[in-house]
């Protein structure tokens, strides 16, 4: 009986042993092993100089894909792409000049429609809504007004792109490196020229520590 226990009590002893060893063995491998850190899945064996490329080049395709979602959201929806870059002061300055935008469009638009049909009225010698502006005046009036809308339509579309190249290039900016390794310095600069006398200018310099 005391062998039979013996026995068992070393065969368990054999096995986590065995099994602390596979452990350790696995842990090793790790280190020399790409593995996905979503999923866990072995991607490849590499050589441990070539982890860090692999960080870099995940940091990259990681920071194009946060890019890409920023320039997107604001393409879907106006301010979005802003918000998701944490830049939520800027929606209420977006959507005030929409507002501005849409409210003077509006205004031009309504005017140009309630004009051209006066003018109608008038070659129809039907009762006239403005009596006091003859067909010339009436005329340039309903150019003043269309030119203005149409304008306006472009200042519109104009914004909507602004938007989009600011989400893209503040998905960009928040990567960029600001670390006090970087350093700029602007100041007054001197330079010969063909008359032999000094021509004033302006230098900026960056510094890289």
């Amino acid at each position: 009986m005391k062998a039979t226990t013996f026995t068992l009590l070393a065969t368990c002893l054999l096995l986590l042993a065995s099994a602390a060893q596979a452990q350790d063995t696995t842990l090793v491998i790790a280190k020399d092993t790409l593995i996905d850190p979503s999923s866990g899945v072995v991607l490849r064996e590499v050589e441990p100089s070539s982890i860090e490329t692999y960080n870099t080049e995940r940091s990259k395709a990681e920071h194009k894909s946060r890019t890409m979602k920023a320039t997107m959201l604001s393409a879907a929806i106006p301010g979005l792409g802003q918000a998701y870059n944490g830049k939520y002061w800027k929606i209420p300055v977006l959507y005030g000049g929409y507002f501005a935008l849409g409210y003077y469009l509006k205004f031009n638009h309504d005017f140009y429609i309630e004009l051209r049909r006066d003018l109608i009225n008038e070659l129809e010698g039907k009762p006239r809504i403005y009596p006091q502006l003859d067909e010339a005046r009436l005329r340039n009036r309903i150019d003043y007004f269309r030119r203005n809308r149409d304008y306006l339509i472009i200042l519109t579309g104009l914004a909507y792109a602004l938007n989009i190249v600011d989400a893209n290039v503040d998905a960009h900016l928040k990567e960029f490196d600001v670390s006090d390794d970087l350093s700029m310095k602007v100041g007054p600069s001197f330079a010969p020229s063909n008359f032999n006398t000094l021509q004033a200018g302006v230098s900026v310099k960056f510094y890289f520590r």
